[in-house]
């Protein structure tokens, strides 16, 4: 059996959802499953599959940690969270999405050595970033990742 679960958007429960804590044997979160919620702070389950774009647009949201078994952070996967601050990878990310982290003005981010390919706009628009890049990289990336880092 199935369970869905949506959180629509400015409603007093998506404005006020703050922490979500998941059941074992969560397998798969899909698209928009938190699209424009107040929460702050996420830690997925090891081994769940996850849509594009599951938090955007998540303006209170600070901290994210992706689990073991997430090699891609999908297209649109943190873009316009405007107060994104730290994101926690493990050791199984190889690629960046298309415009997955675009926008996330406030982003502090140290690039995982298991990097391979970053998409186009992945990173654009983010103003007042830190980026930290491995020296033992050897990488795809893709034009306009870095688009309008200011």
């Amino acid at each position: 059996m199935r369970t869905f679960i949506f959180f629509e958007p400015h409603t007093a429960l998506g404005d006020n959802l703050k922490e979500v804590v998941f059941n074992d044997g969560l397998r798969e979160i899909y698209m928009d499953a938190f699209y424009a919620t107040g929460i702050r702070h996420i830690k997925f389950p090891d081994n769940v599959e996850l849509s594009h774009e599951v938090l955007s647009n998540c303006q209170k949201l600070k901290s994210v940690s992706f689990p073991k078994g997430v090699s891609v952070v999908n297209r649109g996967m943190c873009e316009n969270d405007i107060n994104l601050e730290s994101v926690e990878f493990n050791s199984d990310v190889f690629r960046f999405k298309e415009s997955c982290f675009r926008g996330c003005k406030k982003l502090n981010l140290i690039l995982p050595d298991t990097l391979t390919g970053i998409g186009p706009y992945a990173l654009a628009e983010c103003g007042n970033t830190e980026i930290v890049v491995p020296k033992s990289w050897k990488i795809s990336i893709q034009k306009r990742v870095f688009v309008l880092i200011i």
